[in-house]
């Protein structure tokens, strides 16, 4: 299987949210489009989307974000994970700053598109 979106293009900046939101639509319109949801891949592409969003959404539950595609659940290992320390003290936007967030994403991102 081809995942279009990768490698991202060399001028992805993962400290600009407008690259974050155009790579968040290659995803989905993949994700949704060509993926079977039964197979493996629809898993780590789901887990992709999520982090993508958050990349370009990161105050996500704490501010404005749009509504994402309803064939894409709001469940997974990295989402999962974002939503319980969202609803805490010591979440990652109130304990550091957005910049510090932002490599945060980007590191997570980075390990879990090497798998392909």
């Amino acid at each position: 299987d081809t995942i279009p979106f990768l490698p991202l293009l060399p001028t992805f900046n993962s400290c600009n949210k407008e690259n974050w939101k155009s790579l968040l639509k290659e995803i989905k319109t993949w994700l949704v489009l060509e993926v079977n949801p039964e197979s493996p891949l629809w898993t780590w592409g789901h887990d992709t989307f999520w982090l993508a969003f958050v990349g370009a959404y990161l105050y996500f539950l704490r501010g404005r974000w749009p509504m994402w595609d309803s064939w894409v659940p709001l469940q997974g290992t990295f989402i999962e994970a974002w939503l319980d320390q969202s609803g805490t003290e010591g979440n990652w936007i109130g304990v550091q700053g957005t910049d510090e967030v932002l490599d945060h994403i980007w590191a997570e991102f980075c390990m879990h598109v090497a798998l392909f």
